[in-house]
């Protein structure tokens, strides 16, 4: 289809505007990508490049469904205080002992953050965080910027741990168990590294021995943040047959979403909790982002100007693996450092199918390029990334101020090494 310019700069302002209302937090971000879903359906209408029917085409149910379901799963077990209890456990496995806890608490958000997502990671282990540290006299702000950024790199061992990954799936066409077996090594030898670069780090600001009495530290019991045990068990018996069908699905003819689905609502079944109170819990804010931004990327698609970008891309890239990976890392982690990463991916992923077809590049390096950039590129501030904003608010609500340039001295050359870093490891693999 040829489209005229006009259109194509229509399109371009549309992002333009939209993309500086979510920067600026002018107003929500859900509320902005359904400003943008509106005014992209009327301009695509009036200039038929697609009817209305058209517009649902644009919504990826699919991917809706593998988040509202790990959304529903992790509402309800937070519910019985298990990953409280998780994360009380580890202190107690430090022996006491401040640098060691630091450690402890680092793999522990690392392993959360696969598992359940490192934006509800950050929200439990954070608080957990500041709750036990400030009583033990000991300043919580290294261990809230360490567990920021270790929780983007721990959520890169699965497939459900942070929504791009969940995002590029999908047309990547990845099983749960092919992201694992990539991501996972490469995402734990990454969090060791950090972790010990960070210890170096805060070597002068994590004390050697707790001040607070031997006695306080001990009294902590873990099953105190349990609030329900029967409910403590099902979450855990939920959770872990959660993981197993998530690594088997396609074995037994299922999809990522069914499974998603099918254990979210079973453990709400299983807890007897109020439908609607779970529900009412749910980020909808997420997903109304998220259908908006499908509903304004589909529109934008329609107009030729993500096809436009890719063409500009192959003319640079040619027919070089190497160049056209380092590009779309590079590309992802400077933008994901002053967008939202979620909006950022929705917006390339067109560009790498068209860059792959236009180029004949094999598409599942530049697949992960994308989605490596777009994780670490969130770690060079603190507002890059939606765990850098939910530690500053948890840091602000509990009396501790971290500023913006404290974050970036940190944030800003880890996120270099770990782009830099995953460039190597995708070209090792794929060849360049």
């Amino acid at each position: 289809m040829v489209v005229s310019t006009l259109v194509i700069i229509i399109y371009v302002l549309i992002l333009v505007v939209i993309y500086t209302l979510i920067i600026t937090e002018v107003v929500h971000k859900s509320i902005a990508a359904l400003i943008g879903a509106a005014i992209g359906g009327m301009v695509g209408f009036l200039f038929g490049l697609f009817d209305a029917k058209d517009i649902v085409s644009f919504i990826d149910f699919r991917t809706l469904g593998i988040i509202v379901g790990i959304m529903i799963l992790v509402e309800v077990s937070r519910g019985s205080g298990i990953f409280q209890f998780i994360a009380l456990k580890a202190i107690k496995a430090s022996g006491y002992k401040p640098k060691r806890l630091f450690v402890i608490f680092c793999l522990l958000t690392a392993f959360l953050g696969g598992i359940i997502g490192n934006i509800t990671t950050m929200l439990i282990i954070g608080t957990l965080t500041v709750l036990t540290l400030t009583p033990l006299r000991i300043n919580p702000i290294p261990f809230l910027i360490a567990e920021a950024i270790i929780t983007d790199i721990g959520s890169l061992m699965t497939l459900i741990g942070n929504i791009p990954a969940i995002l590029i799936s999908r047309p990547a066409g990845w099983t749960f168990l092919q992201f694992t077996t990539f991501s996972m090594p490469f995402s734990l030898t990454l969090v060791l590294v950090v972790i010990n670069i960070l210890l170096f780090r805060f070597k002068d600001d994590i004390p050697k021995e707790f001040r607070a009495e031997m006695s306080v530290l001990e009294e902590i019991d873990p099953w105190v943040v349990v609030t329900d045990k029967k409910l403590f068990w099902k979450s855990l018996a939920v959770l872990t047959l959660t993981i197993i069908l998530f690594a088997i699905y396609d074995k037994l003819h299922l999809t990522l979403e069914v499974v998603a689905m099918l254990c979210g609502v079973l453990l709400l079944f299983l807890s007897g909790m109020d439908p609607e109170e779970v529900l009412r819990g749910l980020d909808w804010g997420t997903i109304f982002f998220f259908v908006g931004f499908f509903v304004l990327i589909g529109s934008v698609e329609k107009s030729g100007l993500l096809e436009e970008v890719a063409k500009g891309l192959s003319h640079v890239v040619g027919s070089n693996l190497l160049i056209a990976t380092l590009l779309l890392i590079l590309i992802g982690g400077l933008l994901s450092a002053v967008i939202d990463n979620i909006a950022m991916t929705l917006t390339l992923i067109p560009v790498v199918k068209d860059l792959s077809a236009l180029t004949g590049l094999n598409i599942t390096p530049l697949w992960w390029a994308l989605l490596y950039g777009a994780v670490f590129g969130g770690n060079f501030t603190p507002i890059a990334s939606p765990t850098g904003i939910i530690m500053l608010g948890i840091a602000k609500k509990e009396g501790y101020g971290i500023s913006f340039k404290e974050f970036v001295k940190v944030g800003a050359p880890l996120a270099i090494l770990q782009i830099f870093i995953s460039f190597i490891y995708v070209i090792l693999v794929f060849g360049g």
